[in-house]
C-alpha cells in the first residue's frame, strides 16, 4: 500500500474517528515527519493510533469525508 505524504495542510478543528486494520502504519508512521499528513481509510485509525503510541508518535485525526480521515504527526518519540 502506498500513500503520499503531505506538507503545510490546515488543521481543521473537527472531531475524530476509530477504526482497525493493519497495512504498514508503522513504517508509514515512522517515515513521517513533524507537521506531515496523509489520508487514510477511517478503518485505519485504530491501527495507526496504536502503532502511533507503540513508538511514541502523537498524531491528530480529523474527517476529510465519510470515509476517509487525515492523520498529521504532530511530534515524534525520538524529536
Amino acid at each position: 500500500m502506498t500513500f503520499m505524504i503531505e506538507k503545510n495542510v490546515p488543521l481543521p478543528s473537527t472531531k475524530d474517528g476509530r477504526g482497525a486494520p493493519n497495512k504498514g502504519y508503522e513504517a508509514l508512521l515512522n517515515h513521517m515527519k513533524v507537521g506531515d499528513s496523509v489520508v487514510v481509510k477511517r478503518a485505519a485509525l485504530a491501527s495507526i493510533y496504536t502503532h502511533a503510541k507503540k513508538i511514541g508518535c502523537k498524531v491528530v485525526t480529523r474527517k476529510v469525508d465519510q470515509i476517509n480521515r487525515r492523520v498529521w504527526m504532530l511530534n515524534k518519540g525520538d524529536t
